[in-house]
């Protein structure tokens, strides 16, 4: 008899809060006119994604508060630093 348990679904959040300005309808956390904090904000959630040594994540979720916050290449170093099963749901908003 197979006694194999599959881990339960771990799913990964990574707000980048970076925008031009805030807007009305926005109830996003965010920073504005702090472009020059991107490269080492992205440094940082790489770092503290590592560090976190989570199980492999069943789901990817990214919200960037303003679409061009961050360069594509910065945001899918993020994403490569976390562990994901084979699968796994990789959503950028």
């Amino acid at each position: 008899m197979d006694h194999t348990v599959d881990p339960p679904d771990l799913g990964v959040y990574v707000h980048v809060p970076f925008c031009a300005r805030r807007r009305d309808y926005c109830a996003l956390a965010i920073w504005t006119d702090c472009s020059q904090l991107v490269p080492a904000y992205v440094r940082a959630c790489i770092a503290e994604v590592r560090a976190a040594a989570l199980a492999p994540a069943s789901s990817v979720f990214s919200v960037e508060a303003s679409p061009r916050s961050c360069l594509r290449s910065q945001l899918a170093a993020v994403g490569a630093a976390v562990d994901r099963r084979a699968g796994a749901e990789v959503t950028v908003e």
